[in-house]
């Protein structure tokens, strides 16, 4: 079975949740976040990842998206339904791709 979370994965995602916690004391965040700051200890260092059901939960609780929290996009991309635009501009530049491999092979 391929491995699908890797060492450079857990500390991105460390430094995301780091990032998320701001000025709050890790003992505030975890509070916030309902889980045991030992626990939280682990994931700021890289040490362990959560559950899907408490990264869930984080991901409630922040307000931030999965896919900020796991690295895949910046904060920034992900409000104001940017999401939804890039996924548009995305699938309109592979078309322009796709066509203009149709026009060069046609010459």
């Amino acid at each position: 079975m391929k491995q699908v979370y890797s060492e450079k994965n857990n500390m991105t995602f460390a430094k995301h949740m780091r990032n998320e916690r701001g000025d709050l004391s890790q003992s505030a965040f975890c509070r916030k976040l309902g889980i045991p700051l030992t626990t939280y200890q682990r994931y700021e260092t890289g040490e362990r990842v959560p559950s899907i059901d408490v990264f869930a939960k984080i991901v409630r609780r922040t307000g931030s998206s999965a896919d900020t929290l796991l690295g895949l996009k910046h904060k920034a991309d992900t409000q104001g339904g940017s999401d939804k635009k890039d996924l548009i501009i995305a699938q309109q530049a592979e078309e322009i791709k796709k066509l203009r491999q149709q026009i060069k092979s046609a010459k």
